[in-house]
C-alpha cells in the first residue's frame, strides 16, 4: 500500500491561496455589513439594481403621495371642526325661526328686538366662521387667494347690512374659486373641504325647489339661494313691527340648516376617504420598499454568521500555514 504525500510547499501554496480568497470573501462581506448594502457598485449586479432604483424611485413618489394626504387629512379635521360650529350656530338659527314664527303675531316690540339682536349675533358668527383660516389660508376659499372671503357692509349702527363672497354679493355670479386639490396617486388628484359660496358642496348657498308659480299654475324652478341674505332680510323684516313673516323666506332659511347637515355629512365622508387612501398608500409602500430591500439591502444576522464563518476559515488556514512553517527535518533527528 503506498501513500501519496504532497510536499509542504504544495500545501503551503493552496493554504494561501485559500488565505487569499477568504480575505477577498471577509473584506466583501465587512463592506456589505458596515453599508448595508449586498452591492457596491451597480456593475455587480445590473439587473437588481436597477430593479432595486426603479422601486425606490417608486417609493419616493408614495412618500410624496402620503405626504400630501396627510394635509389633506388635517385640511378636512379642521373643515369639520368649523363645520360643527356653524352647525351649531344653524340649529339655534332654527329655533329662533320656529319661535319667531310661533310669536309674531302677539310679540312685543320688545320681543323682536330680541330676536334681532340674537340674528345679528348670528350673522356676525356666521361670518367669523366663514373666514376661518388654517396655516394662514382661508378653509372655505378654495384656490381663492385673499385676506377674507366673506366681507360686510355695515350700518350707522354697525349692523351687517350686505355680507359678499369674494367681493360678490350677487346670487347669479359663480365665484372665482374651486376646492383646493393635491395630487394623490399616478394621475389622481383628491379634493380638499368645502366652499363658502359657489360650486356644490357649499355652506352658504345652496339649491331650494319652489313654485315661482300658483297653486291654480304651478312654475316649480330650482332657485340659486344665499343664505346670508335671507337672514338679513329675516332681521329686516323682525326689525319692523308693520312687517309680517315672510314664508318664503322662512322656507328658506329652514333649507339651510338641512344644507349646513349635508356638508357636515360631505366633510365625514371626506374623513374616511382620506383615512382609507392614506391606508392603501402605506400598504403599498411598505411593499415597495421590502420589494426593492430583498434586492440590494444585507440581511444582518445572516451576513454576520457568514463572516464568522469565514473568520473561523481564515484563522484556520493561518494556523495550518505557520504549523507547516515551523517544521523543520530537525525536529526528526534524536
Amino acid at each position: 500500500m503506498y501513500e501519496v504525500r504532497m510536499p509542504n510547499l504544495t500545501v503551503t501554496e493552496r493554504l494561501n491561496s485559500n488565505v487569499a480568497s477568504n480575505l477577498a470573501d471577509y473584506t466583501r462581506k465587512m463592506l456589505q455589513v458596515s453599508s448595508g448594502q449586498l452591492y457596491s457598485s451597480r456593475s455587480e449586479n445590473t439587473v437588481a439594481t436597477s430593479e432595486a432604483a426603479s422601486l425606490n424611485i417608486s417609493a419616493s413618489q408614495l412618500e410624496s403621495w402620503q405626504s400630501n394626504m396627510d394635509a389633506a387629512d388635517s385640511w378636512e379635521t379642521i373643515t369639520d371642526s368649523n363645520v360643527q360650529t356653524i352647525l351649531d350656530t344653524m340649529q339655534r338659527l332654527n329655533e329662533i325661526i320656529t319661535e319667531a314664527n310661533s310669536t309674531i303675531n302677539t310679540a312685543s316690540t320688545a320681543d323682536r328686538a330680541g330676536f334681532v339682536e340674537e340674528i345679528n349675533s348670528i350673522l356676525e358668527s356666521l361670518v367669523q366662521s366663514g373666514n376661518a383660516r388654517y396655516q394662514g389660508n382661508s378653509i372655505f376659499a378654495g384656490t381663492a387667494t385673499c385676506d377674507d372671503p366673506f366681507t360686510v357692509d355695515r350700518d350707522a349702527n354697525g349692523n351687517i347690512t350686505t355680507v359678499y363672497f369674494l367681493g360678490s354679493d350677487d346670487v347669479t355670479v359663480t365665484p372665482a374659486t374651486s376646492l383646493r386639490k393635491v395630487s394623490s396617486g399616478d394621475g389622481t388628484y383628491y379634493e380638499m373641504g368645502l366652499l363658502g359660496e359657489g360650486a356644490s358642496p357649499s355652506l352658504f348657498r345652496y339649491i331650494t325647489h319652489e313654485n315661482l308659480g300658483t297653486d291654480a299654475a304651478p312654475n316649480w324652478q330650482d332657485v340659486d339661494v344665499r343664505l346670508f341674505d335671507e337672514l338679513i332680510t329675516f332681521r329686516d323684516t323682525l326689525a319692523d313691527a308693520t312687517q309680517e313673516l315672510d314664508e318664503t323666506n322662512l322656507t328658506r332659511l329652514q333649507a339651510a340648516l338641512d344644507n349646513v347637515t349635508s356638508c357636515s355629512v360631505t366633510v365625514s365622508t371626506n374623513l374616511t376617504t382620506v383615512s382609507q387612501i392614506k391606508e392603501n398608500l402605506t400598504n403599498v409602500y411598505e411593499v415597495t420598499v421590502n420589494q426593492a430591500s430583498a434586492l440590494t439591502d444585507v440581511d444582518a444576522s445572516v451576513a454576520i454568521t457568514e463572516l464568522y464563518t469565514i473568520q473561523t476559515a481564515l484563522q484556520a488556514s493561518m494556523k495550518m500555514i505557520n504549523k507547516i512553517n515551523d517544521m523543520s527535518i530537525l525536529n526528526y533527528i534524536s
